[in-house]
């Protein structure tokens, strides 16, 4: 593997050969991918800047090589994504939220066995709050406006989308792959036993 002086010595050169205009709109997808660490082909508020890298994957990883992150590209699923060893771009998740995110991961597995495309994965808001339900963790129950502001987190975060502003029971929201690295495909067996370690606590006690 390349050192950091040559990794730097090749970005140089073929970013001075980019144009003001182009320059932008790097910076701009940097600052994207370091706020929001997914970029996804098939998202519209995406697809954009998805071919943007794709067209300059090599500098992009040079770039993000200098700072300690690694580029990722998920061709099968078609999403971009940046991975560091230091734990920098990690979503920071509450109780409810790391439930409802391990559920969604079940689910997304489930789905995976029938779903011709992406946008077949997915679950309604009205099965999601059962299956919380289900696990009888959360004492006494949540409330629709406490899943509004959790599930709008997993949205800003790519784990998850769904349309509108207000979340109803009849709400669909499709499962996001992105959801593959927050939680790999080899761990469900670790997520469905660890959403029983979670009920096991709450027997008896207070969630």
């Amino acid at each position: 593997m390349a050192d950091k002086n040559e990794i730097a010595e090749s970005f140089v050169d073929e970013y001075r050969r980019m144009g003001d205009g182009e320059k932008q709109e790097f910076a701009r997808v940097v600052s994207k991918f370091l706020n929001e660490t997914f970029i996804l082909k098939n998202k519209k508020m995406d697809a954009y800047d998805f071919y943007f890298v794709q067209e300059r994957k090599a500098l992009f990883a040079s770039y993000f090589a200098l700072t300690d992150y690694v580029l990722e590209f998920d061709q099968e699923r078609g999403f971009f994504y940046l991975a560091t060893d230091e734990d920098r771009s990690r979503v920071r998740l509450n109780k409810f939220e790391t439930v409802l995110l391990l559920i969604l991961r079940l689910k997304y597995y489930e789905n995976s066995k029938t779903a011709s495309s992406p946008e077949d994965n997915a679950i309604g808001v009205e099965e999601l709050v059962e299956k919380v339900n289900q696990t009888n963790i959360f004492h006494p129950i949540k409330r629709m406006t406490e899943y509004d502001l959790a599930l709008k987190k997993l949205r800003r975060s790519k784990i998850l989308d769904f349309k509108g502003s207000k979340l109803e029971a009849s709400t669909r929201m499709v499962i996001l792959p992105t959801i593959l690295v927050v939680m790999g495909q080899s761990d469900i067996d670790l997520i469905a036993a660890e959403l029983a370690a979670y009920s096991k606590k709450e027997e008896g006690g207070k969630g």
